[in-house]
C-alpha cells in the first residue's frame, strides 16, 4: 500500500468519469504463459556455486551508522533504508587481482552494523565486456551471480540484494594480464534495515519492519481452495521490487504480463507512485518466488531468483496510476506471463496478489465494490480516478503498493489493474487502477502477434560545435517503431516524424535527446549541440549602444572587463553594471541597490541594438 494517509475520499459522478475517458469498445483479453527459458535468453539471477578466487586479500569497507529515517514519505511508499555514498570510489586499481581460471579476480568486503540486507553500486561509464560480477552476504548460502557486465547500461547498475550485514562482491575480468584498467568504481551501497526474512542477527540494532503487521495469507495458505491454480500463476508473475529514490531505498509489489502474441517479453505492470520516471526505473531490481512453502511459514521456494539492471518505463499516468514497463533482462525460468482481462464489474470476486511490508507472496480476496471512482490523494496532492475493492480475507499494506488485482476462475489468473493504496484506518479497503481506462495507451505492446525487435535510432548533429547564433542539422531516423517525440529546453520537443531533419539556430549549448516506442519496447538517444562565446566585438557594440540610448543608467562610457562567467561594464557616476553571462548568454543589469537583473536573451538585444 502507498497511501496510507487518511486518504482517497470517493467523489461524485463517476458515470460522467468514464464515459469522458477513451476507452476501447468492446473487452480485450490475453492468457498466461509459462515461461520457459530458451537458449541465448537470460534467466534471471540466482544463487552461484561458489566464488571463483579465495578473496584473501579483499579491500574492506565500513559503513558507519547512518540515520535511517523509515517513516514514509509523500506517497506513503513502504521505506526500506538509505543509500550511503563512499567516502571515495573504489577503482580496479585499487584492487588485489588474484589469477583464477580463465582470467582474474578480485574482492571487496562491505560491512554495515546495522544492516539486514546490502547492495552495491557500480558506476560504469562505458560497459564492459568479458566482466562479471558476484555478490554474498553473510546470511546467504551461496554466492548471487555471475552478473554480466557486458549488459549493463545506463552507465551504472544496483546490483542484486544480499542478505545480512556484511557482503563481499567479486569481480571477475578475463584475460591473461591483470585488469587494474578496468574503467568502472563501486560508488555507493544501499543499506536495507528493513527485511522479514532473515530474523535478528547478533550485533545489529535497527528498525526493522517486521513481518506483515495486519493478518495476511500465505499463497500456501490457499492450497486446498479451487482458487489455488490461478492463484499459483499470479504468484508466479508477481516480484518484489527493490528501488532507489531520493537517497532511499524502497520496496513495491508488480506483475510480469503476457502479451496476445506470447512473445514472452517482459512487459511488467506496477503503480506511478512506486516508479514514477525513468530515473527510478533504471535503480529496479526484482525478486521473484519470495514465497513460503507453508502457510506462516518461513522457509523460502527454492526457485527464488533476482533479476537486475532496471527497466524501461514506457507509459505512467498519475491521474489514472499505472506504471508499465519493460524489463531489462528476462525473468527466472518458470514465472509467468500473466493474462489481463480488460472487462471488471461491481460485485466480481477478485484477488490481490502482494508483498505486505516486503514480506513473502501474500493473497488477499476480495469483491469490486465501484469503478473510477474519483478520490483525492492527501499525500501528493491531485485526484485520481480508480476502482475500490472491500477485501474478506487479508487486505493490503505498505509495500502492497503496485501489486496486481486478478480474477480467478477456471485454473487461470486475469489481470485487472494495479494497486493505488487504501486509508490508513482500514486495511481491507484498496483502491486499484482500471486497466480499460489506460489500455489505448498500452495496446501498442499489449496487442503483439509476433516477436517484434526493439526500436533502434540514428540520431546526429552537424556540426556539433557551431558559433552563437548559427545553425546546427539534427539528422534522424528510426527502425521498428511506431511514435518518436523530442524532448529540450529550447523549444524543440513534442511528437516527431519517424525520421527527418531540422535546422536550429543555436544561442547556448543545449542537449538534444530523442525518444521513439514500438511494439518491441523504447529507445532514447541524446546528443549535444556545443556553442562557441558570443563574439566580444558584438557585446561591446550593444554595450556602446545602451550607453548612448540609456546615459542615465550607464555613464561614464567605460571599458569592457571580464570576471567569469561575465563580459560587463563598470559605470562609475550611476554605481552600476552591465553585461552578458557566459553561461546562459542572458543579458544582466546589476542596480546601484545591488540589485541582479535578467534583462533577456542576448539574441533579442543584438536584434534591438542592430549589433547582430
Amino acid at each position: 500500500m502507498n497511501k496510507p494517509a487518511a486518504l482517497c475520499k470517493p467523489l461524485a459522478l463517476p458515470i460522467v468519469a468514464m464515459l469522458l475517458l477513451p476507452m476501447p469498445c468492446h473487452a480485450e483479453r490475453a492468457e498466461s504463459v509459462q515461461y520457459i527459458p530458451v537458449a541465448g535468453r537470460e534467466a534471471g539471477i540466482g544463487p552461484a556455486s561458489s566464488f571463483l578466487g579465495n578473496g584473501h586479500r579483499p579491500w574492506d569497507i565500513h559503513l558507519p551508522t547512518a540515520k535511517a529515517d523509515l517513516g514514509s514519505p509523500g506517497g506513503g511508499v513502504a521505506k526500506s533504508g538509505v543509500v550511503i555514498p563512499l567516502p571515495a570510489p573504489v577503482t580496479a586499481s585499487e584492487l588485489s587481482w588474484e589469477p583464477v581460471p580463465g582470467g582474474y579476480a578480485a574482492r571487496v568486503h562491505l560491512s554495515a552494523g546495522q544492516a539486514k540486507r546490502l547492495r552495491f553500486h557500480l558506476s560504469i561509464p562505458h560497459g564492459l565486456k568479458a566482466v562479471g560480477f558476484r555478490a554474498q552476504g553473510n546470511l546467504d548460502s551461496s554466492p548471487i551471480g555471475p552478473v554480466d557486465g557486458a549488459g549493463i547500461q545506463g552507465g551504472g547498475v544496483w546490483l542484486p540484494v544480499t542478505n545480512g550485514n556484511e557482503a563481499d562482491l567479486e569481480i571477475f575480468a578475463g584475460g591473461a594480464d591483470p585488469p587494474g584498467a578496468l574503467d568502472f568504481n563501486i560508488d555507493s551501497a544501499n543499506v536495507i534495515v528493513a527485511d522479514p526474512g532473515s530474523g535478528d542477527i547478533t550485533g545489529i540494532v535497527a528498525q526493522s519492519l517486521g513481518y506483515a503487521r495486519y493478518k495476511e495469507y500465505d499463497l500456501a495458505c490457499w492450497s486446498g481452495d479451487p482458487s489455488y491454480p490461478g492463484l499459483s500463476q499470479a504468484a508466479a508473475a508477481t516480484a518484489k521490487v527493490n528501488f532507489i529514490q531520493n537517497g532511499g531505498s524502497f520496496v513495491c509489489s508488480g506483475t510480469l504480463i503476457n502479451d496476445k502474441g506470447n512473445t514472452k517479453t517482459p512487459w511488467f505492470a506496477t503503480a506511478n507512485h512506486c516508479i514514477p520516471d525513468q530515473a527510478t526505473a533504471d535503480t529496479a531490481s526484482f525478486e521473484w518466488f519470495f514465497q513460503a512453502t507453508s502457510c506462516g511459514g518461513n522457509t523460502r521456494d527454492p526457485r527464488y531468483a533476482q533479476t537486475y539492471g532496471g527497466a524501461q518505463l514506457l507509459y505512467a499516468d498519475f491521474k489514472l496510476e499505472p506504471s508499465f514497463l519493460k524489463l531489462n533482462q528476462q525473468p527466472p525460468g518458470g514465472v509467468y506471463f500473466i493474462g489481463w482481462d480488460t472487462t471488471i464489474r461491481v460485485g466480481d470476486s477478485v484477488w490481490t496478489v502482494h508483498h505486505p511490508k516486503s514480506d513473502h507472496t501474500m493473497a488477499s480476496l476480495g469483491k469490486v465494490t465501484s469503478l473510477l471512482q474519483t478520490e483525492i490523494d492527501t499525500s501528493q496532492g491531485g485526484t485520481h480516478l480508480l476502482d475500490t475493492v472491500d477485501f474478506t480475507y487479508g487486505g493490503i499494506e505498505p509495500g502492497s503498493s503496485g501489486a496486481g488485482l486478478f480474477s480467478v476462475s477456471g485454473g487461470s489468473a486475469h489481470w485487472k489493474g494495479t494497486l493505488f493504496g487504501g486509508p490508513q484506518y482500514d486495511y481491507q479497503m484498496a483502491s486499484y487502477s482500471h486497466l480499460q481506462s489506460y489500455y489505448n495507451n498500452i495496446k501498442l505492446w499489449l496487442e503483439n502477434a509476433s516477436p517484434t525487435a526493439n526500436p533502434a535510432i540514428s540520431f546526429s548533429a552537424s556540426p556539433a560545435t557551431v558559433n552563437y547564433l548559427a545553425a546546427t542539422t539534427l539528422t534522424w531516423s528510426s527502425a521498428h517503431a511506431t511514435a518518436c517525440s523530442a524532448t529540450t529546453s529550447d523549444g524543440w520537443s513534442g511528437d516527431v516524424a519517424l525520421s527527418g531533419s531540422v535546422a536550429l539556430a543555436m544561442n547556448l549549448g543545449t542537449t538534444y535527446t530523442l525518444s521513439c516506442i514500438g511494439p518491441g519496447g523504447k529507445a532514447t538517444q541524446a546528443v549535444r549541440v556545443a556553442v562557441n562565446p558570443p563574439p566580444p566585438e558584438k557585446i561591446a557594440c550593444l554595450l556602446d549602444w545602451a550607453e548612448r540610448n540609456y546615459p542615465n543608467l550607464f555613464h561614464p562610457a567605460a571599458a569592457t572587463q571580464f570576471s567569469t562567467p561575465y563580459l560587463y561594464r563598470h559605470y562609475l557616476n550611476t554605481r552600476s553594471y552591465a553585461g552578458v553571462s557566459t553561461l546562459d548568454n542572458h543579458v544582466y543589469y546589476l542596480s546601484p541597490a545591488g540589485v541582479l537583473e535578467d534583462e533577456g536573451a542576448l539574441s533579442a538585444w543584438l536584434v534591438k541594438s542592430s549589433c547582430g
